[in-house]
């Protein structure tokens, strides 16, 4: 019950952060989102809430991904009640789910991950994170989309935290999205970004007497 009740929660918490990313959308226009740890489910949400307006994803080891609805994955169980609760991906429906196979979706995990159970939170958490993200990535592409996942371990970077992206090698890690990005399309600074402009809204406090 306790359970079903915190994942109820998580998902108003992440349309809300979903809308809010997409109302910024709007006012920058189109963009790559790039996210970090557990806030990789403001990019997921965002994504289902604007597919128009994010123009790839690029998630550093995020710590929640979302399943559709009637899909049958692999689970896992966790000695820790809480990584227990809180790792199980969030199911959204098939509807939703399908709009992030219209942008390309990239994930880097870094080292140090464990490949086995441990009673150490943040162990378990890492090792469910990169377990999810590996399925994830596996369903957006059964459902004709573009996602890939790199391990860096695998492609022989070792050493790097879960900040991998500001470690010492993050001119490697940089370098590996964007070739990533290039390989998109999604490398040139023909048209940049610029800040939201400030709403402009009359002075009603007097500033001088």
């Amino acid at each position: 019950m306790a359970q079903d009740v915190f994942i109820a929660l998580l998902l108003g918490y992440g349309w809300k952060l979903g809308e809010a990313m997409r109302d910024l959308l709007k006012r920058t226009g189109p963009a790559v989102v790039g996210t970090h740890s557990y806030a990789g489910q403001i990019g997921w949400y965002g994504a289902m809430k604007s597919p128009d307006l994010v123009k790839a994803v690029v998630a550093y080891e995020p710590g929640q991904v979302v399943y559709p609805e009637g899909e049958k994955v692999k689970e896992m169980n966790s000695e820790i009640p809480l990584v227990q609760q809180r790792l199980n991906p969030v199911r959204v429906s098939k509807q939703e789910f399908l709009k992030l196979t219209k942008m390309p979706i990239f994930i880097i995990f870094g080292d140090n991950i464990s490949t086995k159970s441990s009673k150490v939170f943040n162990e378990e958490v890492w090792r469910w994170a990169l377990f999810n993200a590996r399925q994830f990535v596996n369903l957006i592409n059964k459902y004709g989309g573009d996602a890939k996942l790199i391990h860096l371990p695998e492609i022989g970077i070792k050493g790097n935290t879960h900040a991998l992206f500001s470690d010492l090698n993050n001119k490697e890690i940089l370098k590996i999205t964007e070739e990533w990005l290039a390989e998109k399309g999604l490398d040139k600074n023909d048209d940049p970004h610029l800040a939201p402009k400030r709403p402009v809204s009359p002075v009603t406090i007097p500033l001088e007497k």
